[in-house]
């Protein structure tokens, strides 16, 4: 059964030193029908890194800061649970950028997208070893 609402984390106020409790807010939307080329993903696990506190600063750096009522940025992993995009089948693992909800409409579009998971790998390694945070390790030696 295809979920009809999504619970998600979105930027209620930038904060200006430490997380506060009221820098985030909990909302909850209607899921509305697929379009032709996406696919509804069911958020398993959130990748939690350092890079995500200076999105919330109104300055942008290598990529745009998360705008104020926006859900917040992360990568992810999931479980497409419907799909309208034939590369990206019902029940296939993929990672990606799906933000801090418990459901994310993506398109698999490459780097930034979302992309399946390779066969053979735990889809929880996308998230260190095998994603960002891993090859940012591995240049960084």
């Amino acid at each position: 059964m295809v979920p009809t609402r999504n619970r998600r984390l979105v930027l209620r106020r930038r904060p200006t030193g430490r997380i506060a409790p009221d820098t985030f807010g909990v909302e909850t939307e209607p899921i509305g029908p697929l379009a032709d080329g996406e696919a509804l993903v069911e958020v398993a696990w959130l990748g939690i890194d350092a890079t995500q506190r200076t999105w919330l600063n109104p300055t942008s750096t290598y990529i745009d800061s998360v705008g104020v009522g926006e859900v917040m940025r992360g990568a992810g992993v999931g479980r497409v649970v419907a799909s309208r995009d034939p590369a990206l089948a019902e029940g296939q693992w993929v990672y990606g950028t799906l933000g801090w909800q418990e459901y994310a409409v993506a398109r698999g579009e490459g780097l930034f997208g979302v992309n399946p998971v390779p066969p053979g790998v735990d889809p929880r390694h996308m998230l260190s070893v095998f994603g960002v945070s891993g090859l940012t390790a591995y240049i960084g030696i």
